[in-house]
């Protein structure tokens, strides 16, 4: 009987995981984006991945939550979700949709990123401002020389994200005035 003992090695020749984070569906103000972040392969060991809100035409604190984390991706996990919360901010917007991005970033245990970047779009739900005209005042017709004033006030129904320009003239008229 002979008996040996014999040693083997066994190479890994896999690459390390890579990340990716797809874009949200676009959602209205108000609502949640929610984007997808994948590991592409499985891995034997946690590993982790840093996500953080850029803005864009969307303004962190007032289009929408910003937000900076990481993900822990466990042996047999491949997809996980991040929320990010939209503000129904009752301006309206000039442009009609915003947008901010969504990045990766230092994967862990030799990880790489793959598809770093996802943009959010958040689509405006305020009309657009209405505008109002009042007078007030008063001038003594048929007194020669009498003198009158007349206030005219113009009012916006709500804010806007653009500077908003209101052409006015005044004109003679009624009475048969010419």
């Amino acid at each position: 009987v002979c008996s040996s003992d014999l040693t083997g090695t066994i190479n890994d020749n896999e690459t390390a995981p890579s990340f990716s984070v797809s874009a949200a569906a676009p959602v209205t103000e108000g609502n949640a984006l929610v984007f997808t972040v994948t590991r592409n392969r499985d891995s034997d060991q946690a590993q982790t991945v840093e996500f953080s809100t850029v803005a864009g035409t969307a303004a962190a604190g007032t289009d929408f939550t910003a937000q900076g984390a990481t993900l822990t991706f466990n042996p047999g996990t491949l997809t996980q979700t991040v929320t990010v919360a939209t503000i129904d901010d009752n301006v309206f917007d000039s442009a009609g949709a915003e947008n901010f991005r969504l990045t990766l970033a230092n994967a862990s245990l030799g990880g790489s990123i793959a598809a770093g970047t996802a943009t959010g779009i958040i689509n405006d739900n305020d009309a657009a401002p209405v505008y109002s005209l009042a007078v007030s005042g008063a001038v003594n017709e048929g007194t020669p020389g009498a003198a009158g004033e007349f206030t005219f006030t113009v009012t916006r129904d709500r804010l806007s994200d653009a500077t908003q320009a209101v052409d006015f003239s005044t004109a003679l008229g009624g009475s048969g005035d010419p």
